[in-house]
C-alpha cells in the first residue's frame, strides 16, 4: 500500500458528474471519489467525497496514532469511535454473495478509517491491486448493477430508539447504488447487503437499520417496508 498520486484531473471529472437525485455525494449515487461521496443523509454533514486533486492515500494518511486503516469486524462500539472522523460516518465495502471476491477486497467487511481515508477512491487506491482505479471503475464495480462487484456505503451509531424497539441506540447504514434505471436499489440489494453487514457487525447486529438517502431510495423502502420487513431488515426513514 501507499499510492502518493496527485489526480487533478478527478476533481475535475468529478464535479461534472453529479448522479440525479443524489445527494451529491462519494460516488456519484454515493461513493466514488467523484462527485462526492455519500456519507451520510443530507444534513448530517458529513465529507464530500468528491475525490480531491490530492486523491492518493498515504501521504495524506493523517497522524500516526490514528490508529488502523481498516477493519474488517466491529466488534464493539469503541471501533467506530476509532475509525469514525467528525460526524461520526465510517464508510465500508463489501464484496457482492453473488461472485468470487475481488482482489484486494477478499474479507466480507471493509470498514475504512475515516481519519485516514476521507473517501472510497483514497481507501482503494492504497491498494496495489487497485492503485490504478479510476473513476470510472469505481461507478462501474459499487453503483451500477451490471459490473457491481462490491456494496459501497456506510455506517453511524445514533443515540435514538431502534425503530424496531431493539434498545435505545440504532446503528443506521446507507447502500450506495445509481438512483435510476436498472441500477437502481431494490429489496433484494437491501437484503443481501443487511445480512453481510450483519455478519460483520458482531458487537451488535441487531441495532443494524437500513437508512435510504436519497429521493429514490425513500420511495422504493416506503413502498416495499412490509417486505424488508418481512426479511429481518429493519428500516429507519428520514
Amino acid at each position: 500500500m501507499g499510492n502518493s498520486r496527485a489526480w487533478p484531473w478527478l476533481l475535475a471529472l468529478a464535479l461534472g458528474a453529479g448522479c440525479p437525485g443524489a445527494h451529491t455525494d462519494d460516488a456519484g449515487a454515493q461513493d466514488a471519489g467523484g462527485p462526492q461521496d455519500a456519507v451520510g443523509p443530507q444534513d448530517a454533514g458529513g465529507p464530500q467525497d468528491a475525490g480531491a486533486p490530492d486523491a492518493g492515500g498515504a501521504q495524506d494518511a493523517g497522524p500516526e496514532d490514528a490508529g488502523p486503516g481498516h477493519l474488517t469486524e466491529l466488534d464493539e462500539a469503541g471501533d467506530l469511535e476509532t475509525l469514525a472522523a467528525g460526524d461520526g460516518w465510517v464508510k465500508y465495502l463489501a464484496p457482492i454473495a453473488s461472485t468470487a471476491p475481488t482482489p484486494p477486497l477478499l474479507e466480507q467487511c471493509y470498514f475504512q478509517n475515516m481519519n485516514i481515508y476521507e473517501y472510497h477512491i483514497n481507501f482503494l487506491l492504497d491498494f496495489e491491486e487497485t492503485a490504478e482505479m479510476t473513476y470510472q471503475d469505481y461507478i462501474a464495480w459499487v453503483l451500477d448493477r451490471p459490473t457491481r462487484r462490491w456494496w459501497g456505503g456506510s455506517v453511524q451509531l445514533l443515540n435514538e430508539p431502534h425503530p424496531d424497539g431493539n434498545g435505545g441506540q440504532t446503528l443506521i447504514y446507507t447502500v450506495y447504488a445509481q438512483p435510476l434505471g436498472e441500477s437502481a436499489l431494490t429489496v433484494d440489494d437491501v437484503i443481501e447487503a443487511d445480512s453481510i453487514l450483519k455478519g460483520c457487525v458482531t458487537f451488535a447486529p441487531e441495532l443494524l437499520a437500513y437508512f435510504p438517502e436519497d429521493n429514490s431510495q425513500q420511495a422504493m423502502a416506503n413502498q416495499n417496508l412490509t417486505a424488508l420487513q418481512t426479511a429481518g431488515v429493519s428500516v429507519r426513514l428520514p
